[in-house]
């Protein structure tokens, strides 16, 4: 596992697709979603999280998209490429502080015990995403923070603190300390829809001629063109002959 400054405590493994530690190619089709998966897990108990990074060979910048939950560690997220050439796609993983501690505090209040240290601790998490939120995200975390810094433990702070939407900023800025990145080089072909599927129509141009006295032109095999898509066939196989 690659990881930023030489520490990690979330392991990748069992990732699909992948052929031969990423050696071949695996396939995909233009328009078609594309699911990867992997088991990720952490040293500990502490909330792990990870995501999806995409992109075509060509392109600059990379696309991202959240992991998803599944079931005993197992992991996935789709992504659907929109034209056809090779796509190569990476997996990251970190302990996920800010979700560790919603976690916590939700354990705490369930059990009716006191949080007011842990509101103050949350101020920490809501700052971090601040400057990278958008202005209508910002003004939701300032107002967090305003209420956590009261470090009074009432409903309206504990309903904001476990509430869905601090968890969706959360997982929508995530802060990625001590990330793990998967080994391999990752890559797919993805090809043009025909490849899916085709009906083959075949025949010798040498035969597709009007008269029995001469060999068939191209031009004959044209005029051939309708009879055959009026058939059904899509491809139009001319097998190679020598003279």
């Amino acid at each position: 596992m690659r990881n930023y400054k030489g520490q990690s405590r979330v392991i990748i493994e069992s990732v699909i697709p992948e052929i031969n530690n990423g050696q071949y190619y695996a396939k995909g089709i233009v328009g078609k979603k594309i699911r990867v998966e992997c088991d990720l897990f952490g040293d500990g108990h502490d909330v792990v999280n990870g995501s999806l990074l995409y992109k075509h060979k060509n392109a600059r910048s990379w696309s991202e998209t959240p992991l998803i939950f599944d079931i005993n560690d197992h992991w996935f997220a789709d992504f659907v490429p929109e034209k056809q050439g090779i796509f190569e796609f990476k997996l990251e993983g970190w302990v996920d502080h800010a979700l560790n501690w919603q976690y916590e505090l939700k354990r705490k209040v369930e059990g009716k015990q006191p949080v007011n240290v842990e509101l103050l601790d949350g101020v920490n998490y809501l700052n971090n995403i601040l400057k990278k939120a958008s202005k209508t995200d910002k003004k939701y975390l300032e107002k967090g923070i305003q209420l956590f810094n009261e470090g009074i433990q009432n409903p309206e702070t504990i309903e904001y603190a476990l509430g869905d939407k601090l968890l969706y900023l959360f997982k929508k800025y995530p802060v990625k300390e001590f990330k793990t990145i998967y080994d391999n080089d990752l890559k797919v072909y993805v090809d043009r829809q025909k490849a899916l599927f085709s009906s083959w129509y075949e025949f010798f141009p040498r035969s597709a001629g009007d008269y029995t006295d001469t060999h068939g032109t191209f031009k004959d095999c044209i005029k051939r063109l309708p009879y055959v898509a009026e058939l059904g066939f899509d491809v139009l196989y001319l097998p190679r002959y020598i003279l």
